[in-house]
């Protein structure tokens, strides 16, 4: 489906039960978590040790401080130290902003797993009018439920 326009994506979708295109979210959607939860592990592992490494340099700063007649090489040593913890701090940065990338992911899933399992519901209701009823509440439902995410971004990008 990769290599599919608009048009061909939507004829290859209109010849699928919901079962079938859960099972192809799920399976496509696979690739895409494992390697969100890759970058995620990757950037928390980094972002410790950098920190680590900030604070052990820290340490022998202050320790040849003491020790060490000239300044100077305590004085890189605390340099380096900085620098180490502003790295540090931008891997955390990075984890940050992966986890709540993951985050949006795994919610967006769901929510489409719900959509398609309540349409699966609704399509099992005999009554046509009932059953656009029922439709047409699930599309206000979304709606409400995009509206309050967007209001929610909005202020997430304001802090």
């Amino acid at each position: 489906m990769k290599n599919m326009d608009n048009t061909e994506k939507q004829q290859f979708l209109e010849g699928l039960s919901i079962e079938q295109i859960q099972l192809n979210l799920l399976e496509g959607s696979t690739e895409y978590f494992d390697i969100c939860k890759k970058h995620t592990r990757r950037s928390f592992i980094f972002a410790v040790l950098a920190s680590a490494f900030s604070l052990g340099l820290l340490v022998a700063a202050v320790v040849l401080a003491v020790l060490w007649e000239e300044i100077e090489i305590p004085i890189m040593a605390a340099i380096g130290a900085l620098l180490a913890n502003f790295i540090a701090a931008t891997l955390f940065w990075v984890y940050r902003k992966c986890a709540e990338q993951l985050n949006r992911y795994h919610n967006t899933l769901h929510t489409i797993e719900v959509l398609l399992a309540g349409a699966k519901v609704i399509d099992e209701i005999t009554d046509e009018l009932e059953r656009d009823k029922a439709y047409t509440k699930i599309l206000d439902r979304l709606f409400d439920v995009q509206a309050i995410k967007a209001q929610n971004e909005t202020k997430t990008k304001g802090k």
